[in-house]
């Protein structure tokens, strides 16, 4: 049997020294940066928000509400992660259409 180890709360009051929690003084003296630049707070958020999530695509997919039969919906998940993508392929096929190439 494994002993357990004990929290000292050491790292956690050295974790608060080194980064303390800001005030609203801190919050007021804030300069907003993108870049190593200074901007404005309107700049700031523009930035921030074109930064989050995965960047856009050149070609998107198009979501569409498709009813399928329960025996093939089964028989592409039974394969595993990426069924949805596997479905997309088959359909290329059947319809002829040449394959999309990945970009990294």
């Amino acid at each position: 049997m494994t002993a357990r180890k004990r929290s000292t709360g050491s790292s956690s009051a050295r974790a608060d020294r080194d980064n303390p929690e800001w005030t609203e003084r801190d919050f007021a003296r804030a300069v907003p940066h993108v870049g190593g630049k200074r901007v404005s707070m309107s700049e700031f958020r523009k930035a921030a928000a074109k930064a989050m999530g995965r960047p856009r695509s050149d070609n998107p997919k198009k979501s569409v509400s498709l009813r399928l039969d329960r025996d093939v919906v089964a028989h592409y998940r039974d394969s595993g992660p990426g069924w949805q993508t596997r479905i997309n392929e088959t359909l290329r096929r059947a319809a002829r259409l040449p394959k999309q190439v990945k970009r990294a």
